[in-house]
């Protein structure tokens, strides 16, 4: 075995918790991290270091013997998201090869789901290309994007129009979001006076730019827009006071761009129990 591999074998789980944000083995089992067991080690250690290009980080010989050639750094990187307070989750392994007519060289597919202290996820899918040398991995070419689940998980509520501001109203970033749902969001529609409500559908997953839903609002006195922030797709719907929603007749919607049903609500949206 090489040198670099047992290094590997022994500090993987030191050097994935601090620099990746992976739990370590002894915590794998409860926080949900899988790397597939039917792969060598070398392409557990490349799937690594695409967590590492997706960071903006850069391996060092003080770190994990993977390097990541500057055009797949410039490939992996977004131009502004650095997963910033996102941890590693899960790390699992699609499809795995050797590539024919160039030994020590293979490909490698693959998801990465991160996620942050409010439960945000990010899936993130990859390809690589990377050959295993006498020092390590070097990564040779490498590609992720967005990969938007089928079925994410929506968070709807509604809050009083007329209690607040419209710059709080308006919406900036999907944390804001959030700290709106945990202070202000009507229990029941009941709770609402003479004025307009504000009904939001917050997604919890981020989707590619190609997939951000539309709305659909049955009844006609509901205006409704949808906001990207940063790739976490925020319906708004405003409504009159007392607006029926039901199963019967009033829906509110979210649709993929393809038309298929993302999320329909068919009553007033009570908060989801986050914070208790």
């Amino acid at each position: 075995m090489r040198n670099w591999q047992s290094c590997f074998l022994a500090a993987v789980g030191f050097l994935c918790a601090i620099a990746l944000g992976i739990a370590t083995p002894a915590a794998a089992q409860s926080d949900g991290t899988t790397l597939s067991a039917d792969v060598p080690p070398h392409a557990k250690l490349a799937s690594f270091g695409v967590v590492l290009g997706l960071r903006g980080k850069t391996a060092t010989p003080d770190g994990l013997p993977v390097v990541l050639t500057s055009e797949v750094r410039k490939e992996l990187l977004e131009p502004e998201f650095r997963f910033d307070g996102f941890m590693v989750s899960t790390i699992q392994m699609e499809s795995f090869a050797p590539i024919e007519n160039e030994p020590d060289a293979y490909r490698l597919l693959g998801l990465i789901v991160f996620e942050d202290a409010a439960a945000r996820r990010v899936h993130t899918e990859f390809a690589a290309y990377y050959s295993v040398t006498d020092t390590g991995i070097v990564i040779d070419w490498a590609s992720a994007r967005t990969r938007t689940p089928e079925s994410a998980t929506i968070l709807w509520f509604a809050v009083e129009k007329n209690d607040h501001s419209p710059e709080q109203l308006e919406p900036k970033n999907q944390i804001g979001l959030m700290r709106l749902l945990e202070t202000s969001a009507l229990k029941a529609a009941s709770d609402s006076q003479d004025g307009e409500i504000v009904i939001y559908a917050v997604s919890m997953e981020r989707f590619a730019e190609r997939d951000m839903p539309i709305t659909t609002a049955t009844p006609s006195d509901v205006s409704a827009s949808v906001f990207d922030l940063g790739g976490w797709p925020a319906a708004v719907f405003t409504a009159p006071a007392g607006v029926q929603i039901s199963k019967e007749s009033n829906t509110l919607e979210l649709i993929f761009p393809d038309g298929r049903l993302l999320e329909r609500i068919d009553s007033f949206p009570t908060p989801p129990n986050l914070f208790k």
